[in-house]
């Protein structure tokens, strides 16, 4: 993975996921039904992995309606990443994340605010 460091050009709004709590009401306040477990399917899917159960994510384009950039601290990370999280009427969880990782929704240069 490539990375660099950023000097954005605005004042970023950022939210900062410390722990299982901040990422399920993120989830909440912006919930996307990625896969519906509790309806049968394969095992091939989220949903599959956490056994029959709706399986929930952050709806992105909601989200960066309100921030710019979401933090993933390292503990976190340590705390959320592929486990199980209640949320809603199913469950949540970190997948594809890093510890202490910045996700950007916007380019941290264009003042213009369009989404990625």
């Amino acid at each position: 993975m490539q990375w660099r460091a950023v000097q954005p050009s605005f004042q970023p709004r950022v939210l900062e996921i410390d722990g299982a709590r901040a990422w399920c009401r993120l989830t909440a306040e912006h919930p996307y039904l990625v896969a519906d477990g509790a309806a049968g399917g394969g095992s091939d899917d989220l949903a599959g992995w956490f056994g029959g159960f709706k399986f929930y994510e952050p709806y992105w384009p909601a989200v960066a309606e309100h921030y710019d950039v979401i933090h993933l601290t390292q503990l976190a990370y340590l705390e959320c990443a592929y486990a199980p999280l209640e949320c809603i009427d199913g469950i949540t969880s970190i997948t594809g994340w890093g510890p202490d990782v910045a996700v950007w929704l916007i380019h941290p240069t264009d003042i213009s605010g369009a989404p990625i």
